[in-house]
């Protein structure tokens, strides 16, 4: 098990926020055509389970809080043809939280994606820069959420390892602040990942 003190630290670390966007090319307000979501996407190698190492502080008060260090979210496609989400989070006593909803595709091509917890009214996920290994498989993606033209937003930097390297973390928050998403407004943090269990 963790001990408090280190996960306290693990905890101020997650905090820390960077400057990214020396320059952002922003969009006129209200609007969420900032970023358009990835073309020729491969669904099927999206599938599986990625470790969150940033995400925007909006979206951390409101649903990490209580669970900040070592997000996951798993993906698989479902016997009726819509995509499984299941994210798991965890706290410094070993507590973890899970949330399991479904993600609907008009075009498989496209990274384009609605989400839905169990709620009215589903949430758009868009994959809008995806990086690749020496394989050529996803290894790094940059996911926005936009909607109510532009009040609610959200930004996750995602890995299929625990650890990203500090350049390519950069190298993603850059490109959102390229394409006119304010990273740094945003409050763009990184999760820490020290769990030996997620």
């Amino acid at each position: 098990m963790m001990s408090a003190r280190f996960v306290a630290l693990s905890c101020l670390l997650a905090a820390v926020q960077g400057a990214y966007c020396t320059n952002p090319s922003k969009p006129a307000a209200g609007q969420c055509e900032a970023a358009s979501a990835v073309t020729g996407f491969n669904t099927t190698e999206y599938f599986g389970k990625w470790y969150q190492v940033g995400v925007s502080k909006q979206f951390f008060e409101g649903f990490e809080r209580n669970f900040p260090i070592c997000v996951t979210a798993e993906y698989s496609l479902n016997a009726g043809g819509y995509v499984n989400v299941v994210n798991k989070g965890y706290n410094s006593t070993g507590g973890m939280n899970e949330a399991t909803g479904k993600a609907t595709q008009a075009d498989p091509t496209v990274a384009a994606l609605e989400v839905t917890f169990g709620g009215p009214v589903a949430a758009p996920y868009n994959v809008i820069k995806v990086l690749y290994d020496a394989e050529g498989r996803y290894s790094a993606a940059l996911v926005w959420s936009c909607s109510l033209g532009g009040l609610t937003q959200a930004l996750w930097i995602l890995s299929r390892d625990k650890i990203l390297p500090e350049t390519t973390f950069v190298q993603l928050a850059r490109f959102a602040c390229d394409t006119g998403i304010d990273a740094d407004q945003l409050g763009l943090m990184r999760t820490v990942q020290n769990c030996t269990n997620a």
